[in-house]
C-alpha cells in the first residue's frame, strides 16, 4: 500500500481577486477624480466668452450693454468668423473688433475694404 501526500497550492501568482482586492482603492480613487475634473470643466466651460463678448455677464463681458441696446431698439449679432463680419456689413451697421491684434494685415484690409463699400463703421 502507497501512500502519497497531497502537497499544498505553493503558486506565486496572483489570482484575479487578489488583484482586485489590492487595486481596487486605486482604481476608485482614480474614478472620482476624473469625474471631479469632468464636472469642474463642465462648469467652467459655460461661463466665460471672449473679451467684450456680448454673450458674456462676466467681468471682461458686455451682456448688460448688449441689454441696453436691444431695450432701446438697436439689434445686436455676435459673429465669429472673417466671413460673417465682412457679410454683415452694410450702411447701418456698425461693426465693433473686439481685439484687432488678433487679425493678420490682410483680415484688417479685408474688413476695411467690406465695411468702406457697405458705407457701414468699424470700432476697433
Amino acid at each position: 500500500m502507497t501512500t502519497e501526500a497531497t502537497l499544498p497550492n505553493t503558486s506565486a501568482s496572483p489570482t484575479a481577486r487578489q488583484l482586485w482586492g489590492h487595486a481596487r482603492g486605486v482604481v476608485i480613487a482614480f474614478v472620482i477624480l476624473l469625474t471631479a475634473a469632468i464636472v469642474i470643466a463642465v462648469i467652467r466651460s459655460g461661463g466665460e466668452h471672449g473679451r467684450l463678448d456680448p454673450r458674456s455677464a462676466d467681468p471682461n463681458g458686455s451682456r448688460a450693454i448688449e441689454q441696453l441696446l436691444d431695450d432701446n431698439g438697436v439689434s445686436t449679432r455676435v459673429v465669429t468668423t472673417l466671413d460673417e463680419a465682412t457679410a454683415a456689413a452694410a450702411p447701418d451697421t456698425t461693426l465693433l473688433i473686439a481685439v484687432p491684434d488678433l487679425l493678420t494685415e490682410s483680415q484688417q484690409r479685408r474688413l476695411r475694404t467690406a465695411t468702406a463699400t457697405s458705407g457701414g463703421r468699424t470700432v476697433l
